[in-house]
């Protein structure tokens, strides 16, 4: 008895796990690093072949299995490297083990691309940012690398603000995922305010822009950002030579998704709390900057989605002029500590409706604050300025053949200005600037803006090969006063299926800068710059993923500002740029890519009343840059940029004399009547891709100014203006970075 009551206990313990019918391994097939479902991938059991499963879209597999114990999964698949055995147990406790498989890719799933219809193909240049972040020199900003491009300068190495086709960085209009923001580049230029990672391409149209773009004489730089990621919940991680930044994304629901990231300079933390910077100026706070960007993306119905928007960026340094310095020697009162900081915070909601196959909607509502300060021994300045924008653009087809656009922008500003300094009036045209002995003014007031437009443009394929647009805008403002209409006016030629010809003409405006136009230190009666654009290009598409773009233009510009004894300022100047620039472009195919771009152009500045004739301060005739990457392997790749162009204008100084005050002042040549030396440099980079189960690690490695060329910004005189000395760029300086996926 006591036997069968010992048999009976075993079985009652030992039948459910050797009668257990549900012997399974189940889980996903991931890319290695990015964890990516991998579908049609054949997982199976190494010791048995038979017992195996494909992945399905979403990477997921379930095999069968007839007993427990050990066993070893293999995985093999197209464009994949076959990884090594996995080990699973199958134990009565865990019949059904979960097992993920982590397979190399033989090519990295790439970043998800829209695709869409491009379309206004004159004046204009889109450019992905796979194409851009590997750009030597540019620590993997896309925003930087523009300078890279035909027709965009720059003022030195230490600003990446772009200077478009003989206009100045401030006569630019930035847009970011349909809204304006305050600024790209932080303080120094060095930077731009988006984490690299977000940038999914971006639009530049140097002149000649359409009427869907608030007016203004220089180009638009139309930034797309990326939706945020839907698959799963992600994280990255980047730290670089100046800052250190993150991003968090994923999904909150079928339809709903977000992102948020935030990057701040570090620097300032590793140095001492003051220092020298040479020259006679030390630091008290080392330049730092902050930005942020978050989205939240929602699918509302399968045709209607709503983007909710934010981002903000800030800057601040503090300096102390010593008074043994040159620049106290030059100008006293700029003697002292210097402070000076920027900021600004967006929030918007963007509703896309796509309501009909040929009818799109697209309307924005967002609120911009942004606020400067500048305090030293010339005076206190602070401005806070609050717009508040509606934007919309509705796409359909009316008839056949005709693609209409139209919309409208309305614009609400409050600026309150608080200022006690002493400000120096001059313009472009006059170099000498002396704050010592300018008077001291006070401006305390709050001023208010409205600004309405209205815009139409209809794309007339009058034949297959022939497409002629037309439109323009009208607007009207209540600061300055007037109406403005702005024809514009656009072709497309398709000469043969692989050659283009476009041409394009339009009228554009904008305010003079914001001290020029306020009582006090401006004139309120000043009316608003003017300019006409014609630009004329061809495309070429050549064998092997070649492409060519040459592109003429010419600028007219009218009632720029000049200085006034009377009124400070008055309109009264006018300016021309014109130029050619050729593009010759390699696609990534398999193994490298790359760009050649040349740029010959003139821009000048004339004085209407005296006949003056000068130089525009960003003329740079002859521009050269050669862009080249390679891809060694799926984990190796180098790059490099050389970049040449004419030396910029400068005045230089000729003699001095005595003034009224006694004070040794110095006498010029005329306005921008030399040239700096002619610049180039080469910057080099490698990078290397590190690759694990659940994430990966990115780093490279830069040497900016390879060859140390001593390129020259300017010069620096001393106190008697006897002797002067070269202020040179950037050395030879290596540069790094880091970036973890998870």
């Amino acid at each position: 008895m006591k036997s069968r009551s010992f048999l009976t206990a075993l079985l009652v313990f030992s039948l459910p796990g050797l009668l257990h019918a549900d012997w399974t391994v189940r889980g996903r097939t991931l890319e290695k690093g990015t964890r990516k479902p991998l579908s049609g991938v054949t997982v199976f059991v190494i010791e048995d072949s038979n017992r195996f499963s494909v992945s399905d879209e979403t990477g997921r597999y379930e095999i069968i299995l007839l007993s427990s114990g050990t066993v070893r999964l293999g995985a093999v698949g197209r464009d994949i490297v076959k990884p090594a055995p996995l080990p699973v147990v199958l134990s009565p406790n865990d019949p059904a083990p979960t097992a993920n498989l982590y397979i190399e890719s033989i090519t990295y799933t790439l970043p998800q691309l829209v695709i869409t219809a491009e379309r206004d193909k004159v004046s204009k240049r889109v450019i992905p940012r796979e194409e851009l972040v590997k750009v030597a020199g540019s620590a993997g900003d896309p925003l930087k690398s523009i300078q890279s491009l035909p027709g965009i300068v720059v003022a030195s190495d230490n600003s990446s603000s772009p200077a478009i086709r003989g206009s100045a960085p401030e006569d630019n209009e930035f847009y970011v995922d349909f809204i304006p923001v305050g600024y790209l580049f932080h303080m120094g230029d060095s930077y731009s305010i988006f984490n690299s990672d977000l940038v999914r391409d971006f639009t530049i149209y140097p002149s000649a822009f359409g009427p869907e773009f608030h007016s203004m004489n220089g180009g638009v730089i139309d930034v797309t950002l990326r939706d945020p990621r839907k698959d799963r919940f992600g994280m990255k991680l980047n730290m670089n030579t100046l800052e250190t930044d993150f991003l968090v994304e994923g999904p909150v629901n079928q339809d709903q998704s977000f992102y948020l990231s935030g990057r701040r300079s570090y620097i300032d933390l590793l140095l001492p709390k003051t220092g020298k910077l040479g020259g006679g100026i030390d630091y008290v706070q080392f330049p730092q900057f902050f930005d942020y960007q978050g989205k939240y993306l929602w699918k509302t119905d399968p045709k209607n989605t709503l983007s909710f928007q934010t981002g903000g960026a800030g800057d601040r340094l503090i300096l102390k002029i010593r008074e043994d310095s040159d620049i106290a020697a030059h100008d006293p009162d700029m003697a002292g500590e210097f402070s000076a900081g920027q900021n600004y915070h967006s929030q918007g909601v963007v509703w896309t409706s796509n309501v009909s196959k040929d009818v799109v909607n697209k309307l924005a509502v967002s609120q911009l604050m942004y606020g400067f300060d500048v305090n030293g021994g010339v005076g206190n300045a602070e401005a806070l300025i609050r717009s508040y924008y509606l934007r919309e653009k509705l796409t359909f087809v009316p008839v056949p053949d005709h693609e209409l656009s139209v919309g409208g922008e309305y614009v609400y500003f409050t600026m309150s200005l608080d200022i006690d300094a002493k400000l120096d009036f001059g313009s472009e045209f006059e170099p000498d600037r002396d704050f010592t002995s300018a008077a001291r003014r006070q401006y305390n007031e709050d001023l208010y803006s409205s600004d309405y437009s209205v815009f139409a443009k209809d794309r007339w394929s009058v034949t297959s090969r022939t497409t002629v647009i037309g439109g323009g805008r009208v607007g009207y403002e209540d600061y300055l006063g007037g109406v403005f209409t702005e024809p514009w006016a656009g072709l497309e030629y398709k000469l043969t299926e692989k050659t283009l010809f476009t041409g394009g003409w339009g009228r554009y405006h904008q305010y003079p800068d914001g001290l020029q136009m306020i009582d006090t230190f401006g004139n309120r009666d000043l009316t608003h710059l003017k300019s006409e654009h014609t630009v004329a290009g061809i495309e070429q598409k050549l064998p092997e993923e070649w492409s060519l773009k040459v592109d003429g233009y010419h600028k007219d510009m009218s009632d720029l500002v000049i200085s006034d004894d009377a009124k400070n300022y008055v309109n009264g100047a006018s300016g021309k740029a014109l130029g050619m620039e050729v593009l010759l472009k390699k696609q990534r195919t398999d193994r490298w890519d790359g760009w050649l771009s040349v740029s010959q152009s003139h821009s000048t500045r004339r004085n209407d009343r005296t006949g003056q004739e000068i130089n525009f301060r960003y003329d740079q005739p002859v521009v050269l840059n050669v862009v080249g990457n390679y891809k060694l392997s799926e984990r190796w790749s180098v790059g490099g940029y050389w970049r040449f162009h004419s030396g910029s204008p400068y005045t230089p100084v000729t003699g001095t004399y005595v003034d009224a005050s006694g004070r040794l002042r110095p006498t010029y040549a005329g306005t921008n009547s030399s040239r700096l030396p002619d610049y180039h440099r080469l910057d080099l980079r490698v990078d290397r891709k590190y690759t694990f189960d659940r994430w990966t690690l990115s780093a490279y490695l830069e040497i900016l100014n390879f060859y140390n060329r001593k390129n020259i910004s300017g010069y620096t005189y001393n106190a008697d203006y006897s002797s002067r000395k070269p202020v040179y760029q950037l050395p030879a300086f290596p540069s790094f970075g880091l970036r973890a996926e998870f």
